[in-house]
């Protein structure tokens, strides 16, 4: 059983006698809001005008109800619907067109900083001050914002800008001008950045730039204008830069480069022109062909390269040329004569035909000199090297092995008047040495035939008359007859002297070793003495014919190695 507790049952009476007490004065609120809530009103009247059109649309049931006009009655109700539609018409009419007209054909004057700015709607002109009414803007505001078609100016009177606005910022289609009222820019805006398609202008009026922009800056498909009205660049552009496919010219309108472009820069494949003929054309990388056919110009405005190349040097086939004078042609490999090639001297004689190792003679070749064949045979950096033929004026010198331009090795050295062989053997650093053959210059026949040192007969060795007959056979040192040896009659082959010499002159016969009989002695004296005489000559019997050009001429070196200054 639940406690009695009466002070929360007087609070309960009390509220409900509250509200029982409140009740008509709410109801009363409730029915005034009705009433007059635009909602409520719009209701009643739509509701009375339908009872009248309603009304209207009954016959009228006494004459009092028409109002004559001329010769016909008309309806009493039906002018009042009339006229109530008419006058709906007007005020609406009214309502909608008076802002139209004035924002169409009223300007109203302002400051910059009028508090009639805000949610104005219309035609404005403001001015810095109401005194000096310098217009800073005149066009149209929405909602108190810039918006719509409008001239700008700064605070001196100059011409800023004339165009469409979009929230104070230039947007849509517009000019802008420079502070002398020359134009500056007329076409597209999007946030205050040129956008879209216009033309840019210098500041003496002439055309700068004609094509598309994005954020302001060249981007797209347009034409760039050197001051004098010739086209410096056509083409692609993107962030301002050359981008894409286009064409370069110089100031005076010639064509300079045309192909790609990435940031600005010669990148890919292209063509630069030089003097209006092809200079460089195939692969750009930075600026520089990196791969392709090229001319090339010295200061002096002559062609100094034309043929392959790659990474900024001579590659491929190429002519090279100074003064303008043809001095290569043939193969480069990072900017050297490599693989065969052909050395020109003045009015284009040969200097030299074959091959190329790093910018240096090497391998098989023939060397000029004023037209005439000097070396044929193979070289080793620029010095003759390996076999070879050698030559003096047009005649056959040496032929056979050399090393560092000097007969080295086995060859033969013939005679230049006669082209007969002189000499056939072993040589080293240009002179006889080791075993060899001299041969008369008129007979032919063999002269000496041994051992040589340093141009001279030196070890064992035969001597020999004109007519080919045997002389003497033994040993010589530095050309003359010494140690064991035997000196004949070359006529009768009869032995004249056998024993040791010394210096060319019989030291110790024969018989003075076996121990001859005094008589005997006195006679190999005598025959000694006979001989000596006999061997006067074999005294001299030096080499004669000793080489006369043992080194290459200087002048037959590279001096240009082919590389690019």
């Amino acid at each position: 059983m639940s406690q009695f507790k009466p002070a929360e049952r007087g609070k309960s009476y009390i509220k409900r006698i509250w509200e029982l007490c409140l009740a008509p004065f709410k109801w009363l609120y409730a029915s005034i809001v009705r009433i007059i809530s635009p909602d409520s009103i719009v209701g009643k009247i739509t509701e009375d005008i339908t009872e009248e059109v309603k009304e209207a649309g009954n016959k009228p049931t006494s004459v009092r109800q028409y109002l004559k006009v001329g010769q016909r009655y008309i309806a009493k109700k039906a002018l009042f619907a009339a006229a109530i539609v008419l006058m709906l018409l007007v005020g609406y009419g009214f309502i909608k067109g008076y802002p139209i007209v004035v924002s169409k054909f009223f300007i109203k004057t302002m400051t910059v900083n009028s508090s009639d700015i805000p949610g104005y709607n219309g035609k404005v002109r403001l001015v810095n001050d109401m005194e000096e009414k310098q217009v800073i803007y005149k066009g149209k505001l929405v909602d108190g914002r810039i918006n719509g078609k409008g001239t700008l100016y700064d605070y001196d009177g100059n011409l800023v800008y004339r165009g469409e606005f979009e929230l104070e910022m230039y947007s849509g289609s517009g000019e802008v001008f420079y502070k002398n009222g020359k134009l500056c820019y007329k076409g597209d805006f999007l946030l205050n950045q040129y956008e879209g398609k216009g033309i840019l202008y210098y500041s003496d009026g002439s055309l700068k730039y004609d094509g598309t922009f994005v954020n302001g800056k060249y981007d797209g498909t347009g034409t760039l204008y050197y001051a004098n009205g010739k086209v410096m660049y056509q083409g692609g552009f993107a962030a301002g830069k050359y981008d894409g496919k286009g064409s370069l010219y110089q100031i005076d309108g010639t064509l300079l480069y045309e192909g790609s472009f990435v940031k600005g820069i010669k990148e890919g494949e292209g063509t630069l022109i030089v003097n209006g003929e092809v200079g460089y054309e195939g692969k750009f990388k930075n600026n520089t062909l990196a791969e392709g056919y090229a001319v090339i110009y010295d200061e002096k405005n002559q062609i100094k390269y034309i043929g392959g190349y790659v990474d900024g040097a001579y590659e491929g086939k190429g002519k090279l040329y100074q003064d303008g004078e043809l001095v290569y042609e043939g193969n480069f490999s990072s900017g050297n004569y490599e693989g065969e090639g052909i050395l020109y001297g003045e009015k284009k004689a040969i200097l030299y035909e074959g091959t190329f190792v790093k910018g240096k003679k090497d391998g098989e070749g023939k060397l000029y000199q004023d037209g005439k064949l000097v070396y044929e045979g193979t070289f080793k950096e620029n010095k003759y090297s390996g076999d070879g033929k050698k030559y003096k004026d047009g005649e056959l010198l040496y032929q056979g092995s050399f090393e560092a331009n000097k007969y080295s090795g086995k060859g033969k050295l013939f005679n230049l008047d006669t082209g007969t062989l002189r000499y056939e053997g072993e040589f080293y650093q240009g002179q006889f040495h080791g075993e060899g053959i001299i041969y008369h210059k008129v007979t032919g026949n063999i002269k000496y035939q041994g051992g040589f040192r340093e141009n001279k007969y030196e070890g064992k060795g035969k001597l020999y008359a004109s007519c080919g007959k045997l002389r003497y056979e033994g040993e010589f040192m530095k050309g003359k007859y010494e140690g064991e040896g035997i000196l004949y009659e070359p006529l009768t082959g009869e032995i004249i002297s056998e024993g040791t010499f010394h210096r060319g002159e019989l030291l110790i016969s024969k018989e003075d070793k076996n121990g001859k009989k005094d008589s005997e002695e006195t006679e190999a004296e005598e025959g000694s003495s006979s001989a000596g005489e006999e061997n006067q000559p074999a005294q001299e019997q030096t080499v004669e014919e000793n080489v006369q050009e043992e080194a290459v001429p200087e002048e037959t070196q590279i001096e240009d190695n082919g590389k690019e200054e």
